[in-house]
């Protein structure tokens, strides 16, 4: 599951997202648009102390539009949804529960202002599908190579999904 998330997330990440990002160059909300509401934590150092601190909240004001944009897809969408999809396919009862936070995570990079809704929809189905094709290969690879690399190990977990 861990190899499945790793590499879902990184294909993810390093080469959707970031290819997507600067073909398509959509502005932020922020960037656009007056008066988007921007939440941010507080700089501190290390970055995990900004936690204790309080919100920065701040409001946009465009003299210039800008001209590049990082929006189009949400990498945070797509990692968190690429993470569930690996956690309900190998733990179908309860991995379900994964989409929870996952969602939680798209919502809030709207409500911060970093992201338009389709920005979020977009990075969601992107790390669904992404991490539906890297395990649909494993097992694939599983079901081909492992009986001459590993056949006891393959004899005793056929199926990549079902150890």
């Amino acid at each position: 599951m861990v190899i499945s998330a790793v590499l879902a997330i990184g294909i993810n990440d390093g080469l959707l997202c970031r290819t997507l990002k600067k073909t398509v160059q959509r502005p932020r909300p922020h960037e656009v648009l007056s008066g988007v509401r921007m939440i941010d934590l507080a700089k501190a150092t290390p970055r995990v102390m900004a936690v204790a601190l309080p919100l920065r909240i701040k409001t946009s004001s465009i003299e210039t539009p800008a001209t590049t944009g990082r929006s189009f897809p949400s990498s945070h969408a797509a990692n968190c949804f690429a993470m569930a999809t690996v956690c309900f396919l190998f733990y179908r009862r309860r991995g379900w529960v994964a989409f929870i936070p996952a969602a939680l995570v798209a919502f809030s990079r709207m409500y911060v202002g970093a992201h338009w809704p389709l920005d979020v929809l977009a990075g969601s189905l992107i790390g669904i599908a992404c991490a539906l094709a890297v395990v649909t290969l494993l097992q694939i690879a599983w079901q081909k190579f492992a009986p001459a690399f590993a056949p006891q190990l393959h004899q005793r977990h056929p199926d990549f999904l079902r150890p």
